[in-house]
């Protein structure tokens, strides 16, 4: 009691201090400001900060040290890499891709993007959903194109065809 008033503090361990500290990151800091400059980009794009254990050589989850930014866009990564060199942290790790590498390296088993994508998520652009979405959609146009690159020779064939007539009557039409 001080001043004859009570006085509460939170648990620094506690799940609504690390939510709270999440929602202060991403409005304020380093985290608008990589926004505003992913956004400039002007490509579709997914990005999320990896902290701690995610990250090779680092213990705790809460430490800033060792922290990684993956961001999923189409854009050239040196406009990237150049664009963020000035928002980013020091000792932040950028690692940019496209999906279709995303996808690519978690389907060889890479243990850090595994890691990354299992790992708490500091979400800067995007969210879960869009990155599952994309991930999704890439994925059924890679096994797309496997069956048409298997049925090539099916499909350009012209046994298939022969009764057809293109000028024929559709029936049930008037």
């Amino acid at each position: 009691m001080l001043d004859g008033k009570r006085h509460y503090e939170p648990d620094p361990d506690g799940p609504v201090v690390r939510e709270l500290a999440r929602l202060i990151l991403q409005t304020r800091g380093r985290v608008p400001r990589i926004r505003h400059v992913l956004v400039g980009l002007r490509t579709r794009t997914i990005a999320w900060a990896v902290a701690g254990s995610a990250v090779p050589g680092t213990g705790s989850v809460t430490s800033t040290r060792g922290s990684a930014l993956i961001v999923l866009t189409s854009a050239p990564r040196s406009l990237v890499r150049v664009q963020l060199a000035n928002v980013a942290d020091r000792d932040m790790e950028i690692h940019c891709m496209s999906v279709r590498e995303w996808v690519a390296r978690l389907e060889k088993g890479d243990v850090f993007l595994r890691r990354a994508r299992r790992a708490r998520k500091l979400w800067v652009l995007g969210g879960r959903d869009d990155l599952v979405s994309r991930e999704r959609a890439e994925i059924e146009s890679k096994k797309l194109l496997r069956s048409t690159r298997g049925n090539w020779r099916e499909e350009l064939s012209d046994e298939w065809d022969e009764d057809w007539d293109p000028f024929a009557p559709v029936f049930g039409r008037s």
